[in-house]
């Protein structure tokens, strides 16, 4: 299937914002008339939306109201695929590995800390009641404790 009949097909069952979305991110991968191959895989990686739609975010958000997490679910539910993938979980996981204790405590406004700490907590549970974590969570095992621990610690500094 060529790109041009997969987004003419796409078209058909999304929402405006969704397909140009889609659109806009394909159009960085393909040229018109080249075949598409694996296009669940592709469509299924959500670090693939933030690369790819970044420089549109502004027609996303403000134009369309809505927002990549809402055209990830979009094309998701369209493609048949699902959204709770390794991809997304993968992601959040790197993003809390990111912001260590190190990081947070070097923040020097006192709320902002409170709320970095808070808004990391609320990532975890996300990750941790993830139906992909829930299928996958011995190869995940010691990644989770560590960052359990890593609350532990922030808990008790915080307390």
């Amino acid at each position: 299937m060529t790109i041009n009949h997969f987004l003419n097909e796409f078209k058909q069952k999304s929402d405006n914002i969704t397909f140009l979305s889609i659109q806009h991110f394909l159009m960085k991968l393909y040229k018109d008339g080249d075949e598409v191959t694996d296009i669940e895989e592709t469509l299924s990686n959500y670090p693939l939306y933030l690369k790819y739609l970044n420089d549109f975010a502004g027609k996303i958000y403000k134009q369309y109201d809505s927002s990549i997490d809402e055209i990830y679910a979009n094309t998701c539910h369209i493609m048949n695929i699902e959204p709770d993938n390794r991809y997304l979980f993968n992601y959040r996981l790197a993003r809390l590995e990111l912001n260590n204790i190190a990081r947070i405590m070097n923040i020097q406004n006192e709320d902002i800390k409170i709320q970095t700490v808070e808004k990391r907590f609320d990532e975890f549970q996300k990750l941790l009641n993830s139906k992909f974590y829930q299928e996958n969570q011995e190869t995940y095992k010691a990644k989770i404790v560590r960052l359990e621990k890593n609350f532990e610690l922030l808990k008790q500094l915080f307390n």
